[in-house]
C-alpha cells in the first residue's frame, strides 16, 4: 500500500519543455527513445509544423524527468509539470488547427489580444473568430488560432 503524500512508482505525470529553435521533432525523438515516456508533440498543416514553436510535452514517471530535461535540443531549467486538462486543451487546439489556420505570433497575434486585456486560462474565443489557449501552468505557451465560425457550444465539447 502506497502511502499518504508518496508518489507511487507508476504514476506518470505530463511535462512540457522547451528546446532550441527548430528542434522540437528531434528532441520528440530522442524523448520516445528513454523507456516509459509518452511523448505528445502537438502539429498543424498537416503534421508539418509544431503547433506551439519550441515546445513539446512528455509524460513519465517524476524519477526520469532528469534524464529527459537533459537531452540534446532542450532549453535547461525549462521543464514544467502540466496537468492531464490542459493536455487535453492543447488536443482541441490541435484539432481545431487542423480544421483551419494557425495564426503565428507577432503583429496579427498582438491584434486579437487587446492592450492590458487579462485572458483567463483555458480556450477563449476572441473578436474576429479567434481562439485562444493560455495554460495555466505554463504561461509562456500562448495559442492563437484564426477559425471558421465557432460557438462555445462547440468549445466545451
Amino acid at each position: 500500500m502506497a502511502q499518504e503524500g508518496i508518489l507511487q512508482v507508476e504514476e506518470r505525470i505530463w511535462y512540457s519543455i522547451k528546446t532550441r529553435c527548430r528542434s522540437e521533432k528531434r528532441v520528440a525523438a530522442r524523448l520516445s527513445s528513454v523507456g516509459s515516456v509518452e511523448v505528445y508533440l502537438p502539429l498543424c498543416n498537416h503534421g508539418r509544423l509544431p503547433l506551439i514553436p519550441q515546445y513539446l510535452f512528455f509524460r513519465c514517471n517524476p524519477i526520469k524527468v532528469g534524464i529527459c530535461s537533459k537531452i540534446d535540443g532542450t532549453i535547461a531549467g525549462s521543464v514544467k509539470a502540466v496537468n492531464n486538462q490542459e493536455i487535453e486543451l492543447v488536443r482541441k487546439m490541435e484539432a481545431q488547427a487542423e480544421k483551419d489556420h494557425p495564426v503565428r505570433r507577432g503583429v496579427i497575434f498582438q491584434a486579437v489580444r487587446r492592450k492590458g486585456e487579462s485572458i483567463k486560462p483555458g480556450i477563449n474565443l476572441l473578436p474576429g473568430c479567434h481562439l485562444y489557449l493560455r495554460l495555466e501552468s505554463v504561461p509562456e505557451i500562448e495559442i492563437c488560432l484564426k477559425c471558421s465560425p465557432i460557438s462555445t457550444d462547440e468549445m466545451d465539447e
